[in-house]
């Protein structure tokens, strides 16, 4: 006879905290990024303040759950990301201890009104690109990030992740080692950005960074460039180029060809030197 399922116990009998560092181990090992792992963090440790406040038995179950999604701050999209968060822990605990999450993954996420992210337009990409005309490193690097975004929609971690050594010029390609869920792919860019990106290594080497190995990105003294020294320095050329309501996800959603268009082959990849001197 199969046995009972039970409902998720109570705090008395599962420690929530403790079972929150055991999910976090076993996300490391699944090689989830620190991003990720703070994310969920965040959002458990929000569910236990709120049991906390309220006097609440730190229990996760549909009740509860619903009373903590009832007041949590933020938009409906922040709202159903946290309320996914939790299902998954929910359901890490469920295994580990042979419990049922049903209630709790049961709970609807709000609504989210789906915004549209435009793409920019070919005109705002080259009008990107011209302000990073010039000799020096941050023009260089700046221009090369601008078309690799555009040519392959790389996530900005993606984008940051990227060693020298990852980068093939005369394949016009990149393997990715840390993409979104742990997973690697090589992606493909045009000739035109190859130059750009063949360009830019010249200074970064200049700058005292390793030619072989190390993060492709740098800064002026040849370190590794921020995770939000990406976002910080393509917001600066927009603000530059007359680009309003900029970020990196418009860049993301645009293709090559919408920067090509005024000359370059997307048959080719291969983008004409011009009177406007982008190489």
């Amino acid at each position: 006879m199969t046995a009972p399922v039970r409902a998720l116990p109570s705090v008395e009998a599962i420690d929530l905290e403790a079972m929150l560092k055991s999910w976090l181990r076993q996300l490391k090992i699944q090689n989830r990024s620190a991003h990720t792992l703070r994310n969920y963090a965040k959002a458990v440790e929000s569910y236990l303040t709120f049991c906390d406040d309220h006097d609440i038995p730190r229990e996760l179950n549909k009740t509860t759950l619903i009373a903590f999604m009832a007041e949590h701050p933020g938009a409906a999209s922040y709202k159903a990301l946290t309320l996914s968060e939790l299902k998954l822990f929910a359901c890490f605990i469920a295994e580990e201890e042979g419990v049922d999450a049903s209630g709790v993954c049961s709970v609807k996420a709000p609504k989210i009104d789906q915004a549209v992210v435009p793409d920019l337009s070919n005109d705002e990409i080259l009008r990107m690109l011209k302000v990073c005309d010039g000799n020096s490193l941050l023009d260089r690097r700046d221009k090369a990030l601008i078309a690799l975004f555009s040519d392959t929609g790389l996530r900005r971690a993606e984008m940051n992740n990227l060693q020298i050594e990852d980068v093939d010029l005369d394949e016009c390609s990149a393997i990715v080692r840390k993409g979104k869920g742990a997973k690697g792919r090589r992606v493909h860019f045009s000739e035109a950005t190859a130059a750009l990106i063949d360009r830019y290594t010249r200074s970064r080497k200049q700058a005292g960074a390793d030619a072989r190995f190390g993060p492709l990105w740098v800064s002026v003294h040849g370190d590794r460039l921020g995770y939000n020294a990406i976002d910080q320095a393509l917001r600066q050329r927009a603000l530059q180029a007359n680009v309003e309501g900029f970020h990196l996800h418009r860049l993301r959603h645009s293709m090559a060809v919408n920067w090509m268009a005024r000359g370059g082959s997307q048959a080719t990849g291969v983008f004409p030197v011009n009177e406007s001197g982008w190489f």
